[in-house]
């Protein structure tokens, strides 16, 4: 068949069992598996493609439903203060992310600590650092 990458969770007794399998080159992350359920996320790495993933991820998550977080490195910037140095911070890049939270109802839980979760780790000239990694959930994950 091709796929060189498997995810397996195994069937208890001889029922059940789900099995994703994917290409070489494709960079998928686990994110968690149960009995029912595999979870996983693949981020396009080619901002003209976003759109169309966060458009199809808000479609996953509402049809779902149920209490859920999105946790990770979701490689988006909310606003030009998740950046310092580098090439100017573009409001576009963001907008996938802002309507998913928008359309889903979540919240962007926000950070403790350091500002930023990225960096280029160059000279001061040419640093570059970003808030890539964050917590997008329903409220009542939170709870």
């Amino acid at each position: 068949m091709g796929f060189f990458n498997a995810i397996v969770v195994p069937a208890v007794g001889m029922a059940g069992g789900l099995c994703l399998m994917w290409r070489q080159g494709i960079d998928l992350d686990l994110i968690s598996a149960s009995k029912s359920v595999i979870t996983v996320f693949f981020h396009e790495p080619q901002v003209s493609q976003r759109r169309l993933f966060w458009a199809h991820f808000t479609s996953e998550v509402m049809t779902r439903g149920g209490i859920w977080a999105c946790i990770g490195d979701l490689n988006c910037l909310l606003s030009m203060e998740e950046k310092m140095g580098g090439s100017n911070f573009w409001t576009y890049d963001g907008s996938g992310l802002r309507k998913f939270i928008f359309q889903t109802g979540s919240v962007n839980v926000g950070c403790s600590g350091g500002m930023f979760t990225w960096t280029n780790e160059r000279d001061l000239e040419h640093l570059v650092k970003e808030r890539l990694d964050r917590v997008v959930c329903i409220p009542q994950w939170m709870i």
